[in-house]
């Protein structure tokens, strides 16, 4: 063995993750987002830390302590994000070069401009094939509060989960034909969703169209969540079926989705839009959003 060679560990599937390790993979994060502002795991690999499901596998080099990494199935690709303590900034992109040089081809998603992945990733040379702007803004001082009906013969209403399972996953898959991550939802990933803790049916919105779905807009409160020392809320998704495109339905139900947030006390909401999606970025930036950070896909 080399001078110098840490072995690559792996847990998951059938050599799950004892608690010692999950529990300083959780310090190394909480380090992490103290010093970048970020949280470094996304929403998926939080939920398999805490709910010991082994739903991922965690990946470091020997001896722990330093950086680790979560993998899950993508639906194109392995989904790798790295967290690394700031007091080690050698430890992540060690473990990227090796991770690069012994395990298959993979996607690379990192968490801010600050993040021990996004560092890790430049250093590597990683190529980047996807960007998401972090959006800001505040709930109760938007710039879209006039003319936000909707168009004439559309209804806004809570989603039905009884009901509505179906059609929404129809029209998810239908609006986010470039997304694979989001076009790939199924019922279980929706369900799991629906029986999360965050969730509020009031917050989730649905337009109705002679008896069709043809837009919506899913808020979320997630406790975690905060910018300058202040919860916020979340433009979780919203989609506009392609008919429906210009009429002003994505400026309605943005519009009611923020009053859901003000009204719930919120003084401060956020969104994840892609970089190179202008009239997003236009609808968002006219409810006065403005961008604060950027998300990352990389990929080897």
């Amino acid at each position: 063995m080399p001078v110098g060679w840490h072995p690559l560990q792996i847990r998951g599937g059938d050599r799950p993750l004892d608690d010692g390790v999950r529990r300083r993979i959780l310090e190394v994060a909480a380090a992490e987002e103290s010093q970048s502002g970020r949280r470094p795991f996304s929403e998926g690999l939080r939920a398999a830390l805490h709910s010991r499901d082994d739903a991922a596998d965690w990946l470091w080099l020997d001896p722990p302590g330093r950086a680790y990494a979560g993998r899950q199935h993508g639906p194109t690709a392995p989904v790798v994000e790295i967290t690394a303590d700031p007091g080690s900034p050698a430890a992540g992109p060690e473990l990227l070069r090796r991770l690069t040089a012994e395990l298959p081809g993979a996607l690379l998603w990192t968490h801010g401009d600050r993040s021990a992945g996004r560092c890790s990733a430049e250093l590597v040379g990683l190529r980047k094939l996807r960007e998401l702007w972090l959006m800001v803004g505040d709930p109760g001082t938007t710039g879209i509060a006039a003319d936000t009906a909707p168009p004439e013969g559309v209804l806004l209403r809570d989603f039905d989960p009884a009901t509505d399972v179906g059609a929404w996953l129809a029209l998810n898959r239908e609006a986010f034909t470039d997304l694979a991550d989001q076009a790939s939802w199924t019922e279980a990933d929706l369900r799991q969703r629906l029986d999360s803790d965050w969730f509020d049916p009031h917050g989730f919105i649905v337009a109705e169209r002679d008896g069709r779905l043809v837009g919506f807009h899913w808020t979320k409160v997630d406790p975690g969540a905060g910018f300058s020392g202040r919860p916020s809320g979340e433009v979780y998704v919203l989609a506009v079926a392609a008919e429906q495109r210009g009429g002003g339905l994505a400026r309605a139900l943005l519009h009611a989705g923020l009053e859901h947030l003000r009204a719930s006390g919120l003084r401060s909401v956020h969104l994840f839009v892609d970089a190179d999606n202008s009239p997003a970025i236009g609808l968002y930036g006219a409810a006065g959003f403005r961008h604060r950070d950027s998300d990352r896909q990389y990929t080897w």
